[in-house]
């Protein structure tokens, strides 16, 4: 098995309060494969995603979690 070509492990995003908005996501993205993220309005979707490329909006915090490319 080759090396993933995106790994997260352990994201945690937390609001400015403490309150925990995205709790211990952790994958695997293998080369050539396509991920897709679902989940109702509000799941964490999108904070996800712009976690994993090191943005945050304010008063988010990335409290916890490794990305490799």
């Amino acid at each position: 098995m080759s090396e993933p070509a995106l790994s997260l492990d352990g994201l945690r995003v937390e609001l400015a309060d403490g309150a925990t908005i995205v709790d211990d996501v952790s994958l695997r993205v293998a080369p050539a494969e396509i991920l897709g993220l679902v989940g109702e309005s509000g799941s964490g979707k999108t904070t996800t995603a712009l976690a994993m490329l090191g943005y945050r909006s304010g008063g988010v915090r990335i409290t916890a979690g490794t990305v490799t490319v």
